[in-house]
């Protein structure tokens, strides 16, 4: 007969708040990957594995100057902040993310800086400032827009401006108010980025000395054939370079659009925001930078590029704080970096091609198009990992509600409950309870405490075992039945005078 007990052992079941934690921990380990799609785009830049050397730029706000911004588009993972729309000179928020006959270039811009599959800066924050509107049946942005864009941005927390408006949307600023808010975001320690301009549309003249001017260039890395370059000019990224009639992922940039789709497009305006990420990475590698220390950084590291100021960005290197071997310079893939054009004037227009792509990269028209390669097209294996953390995470749930809610019964004498809770035995028998103080499995009817493994009634007071099919008393020690009557010449007096059956 086993030895006398005070309390039976206990079967352990999760908690909810162990299954919940055991949820967050899946949640934390398959957390987003900083890694962005594989791109041309992003060899260019050698920005691949850019995003994971910190935190892709958590806790940095890039303002976007530009139209309005599809903040539903999954790829922002609500990244998207408020904003504010700027018109006639005024500033009011909200807005930013109301459709209107402009097409979605803020969208596409805001993608390249902060979208989890074509972002430099993936976990950045985006502040949408609407400058670029409808105005007489025609998109256009108006220099005092722009300039209390700017100083809206400042002082609601944007440490990197970009702004990619005078690419393909002229600006006549007679009064010079857009150099005088970009100097003094300057001296704030603000990162302004901004288009060189694409054509005869020139950015060059229009931001004043304070701004960090940024060409295009295509996927050989020479610059492309439609980007100024030259004097004003201060670096260069990838903006594309369309073959034929339209754009494809091959020789444009791809990146978000609006209604969850995605677009590839050319243009200084794609070029702009890649520096301005890299911007944003080197914050948050440094708090401490000021806006000088960023823009040396990024052109002390750059790769020389004839035309292009002090070359074509290098992401890695600019976070790596290395200087490009120049003697024998290569890109990220390990070719030769290509000179370039002479500098001068753009020798071709505005290239003007977004093709709009469907989330798999299929064309949304169907003229004839290359859809997007297959280290750009969603990642499957990301999809399904993510599925299957939901399914996990609804089945836990599934069974903490089943195992709250069934078999549950009334309260019995002594404070106990038929329907244990979490940590408690969940199969009691015909007329047992958990006493939920003590953890111990008790007959309803007598009160003796039952050992769940053999069955045996043992004396709550005394702790000695009673034989349930004879209700006789047994000695904890010997196993000898001490009185058929349940005393034994007052050895055991003070306990209860029935017997337990």
């Amino acid at each position: 007969m086993p030895a006398a007990s005070g309390r039976a052992t206990r079967r352990r079941w999760p908690t909810p708040a162990a299954l919940v934690a055991v949820l967050l921990l899946l949640l934390v380990s398959a957390g987003p990957a900083l890694a962005i799609e594989d791109t041309w785009t992003a060899r260019s830049a050698d920005a691949k594995g850019a995003a994971e050397l910190v935190g892709g730029g958590k806790g940095i706000t890039v303002a976007v100057l530009d139209s309005w911004i599809d903040n539903r588009h999954p790829d922002f993972r609500g990244h998207v902040l408020t904003g504010a729309t700027c018109r006639d000179g005024n500033c009011q928020p909200g807005g930013t993310d109301v459709p209107d006959s402009c097409e979605a270039h803020g969208t596409h811009v805001a993608g390249l800086i902060g979208s989890s599959r074509f972002g430099i800066a993936p976990e950045a924050r985006i502040l949408p400032v609407r400058v670029l509107t409808e105005r007489n049946g025609a998109c256009q942005a108006q220099a005092g827009d722009v300039a209390s864009g700017i100083r809206f941005a400042a002082s609601h927390g944007a440490q990197v401006i970009n702004i990619s408006l005078g690419s393909t949307y002229a600006l006549s600023d007679q009064q010079r108010v857009i150099p005088q808010a970009v100097a003094d975001a300057g001296r704030q320690g603000i990162v302004v980025v901004v288009a060189a301009g694409n054509g005869k549309t020139a950015g060059v003249d229009v931001y004043g000395n304070d701004a960090l001017v940024v060409a295009a260039t295509g996927p050989d890395d020479h610059l492309a054939s439609y980007t100024q370059r030259g004097t004003g000019v201060d670096l260069a990224a990838p903006g594309g370079q369309p073959e034929g009639n339209g754009c494809t992922p091959e020789d444009c940039v791809v990146s978000t659009w609006s209604d969850r789709s995605y677009a590839a497009d050319a243009g200084t305006s794609m070029a702009a925001p890649i520096v301005a990420g890299a911007a944003a990475l080197l914050l948050e590698q440094r708090p401490d930078r000021g806006q000088e220390d960023v823009v040396n950084t990024l052109k002390r590291t750059a790769r020389p590029l004839e035309g292009a100021g002090a070359g074509r960005v290098d992401v890695l290197l600019a976070l790596k704080g290395r200087t490009p071997d120049v003697t024998g310079a290569t890109d990220a893939g390990g070719a030769p970096v290509p000179g370039g054009g002479a500098a001068g004037a753009a020798n071709a227009d505005n290239p003007s091609v977004a093709r709009v792509l469907r989330p798999d990269g299929s064309p949304e028209s169907t003229a004839p198009g290359t859809t997007l390669a297959d280290a750009q097209k969603p990642d499957v294996n990301r999809v399904l990992l993510w599925t299957a953390v939901a399914l996990v995470g609804l089945v836990i749930v599934a069974l903490v509600v089943v195992t709250r809610t069934s078999g549950g019964a009334p309260a019995l004498a002594g404070g106990g409950y038929d329907d244990p809770g979490p940590g408690e035995y969940d199969e009691p028998g015909p007329g047992e309870y958990v006493d939920p103080e003590t953890g111990d499995l008790v007959d309803a009817q007598t009160g003796d405490i039952v050992d769940p493994e053999t069955g045996d009634h043992i004396d709550p007071e005394t702790g000695e075992y009673i034989d349930p099919d004879t209700s006789e008393y047994i000695d904890p020690d010997t196993g000898e039945v001490l009185d058929d009557g349940g005393y034994d010449d007052g050895a055991y007096e003070g306990t209860r005078a029935e017997h337990r059956r």
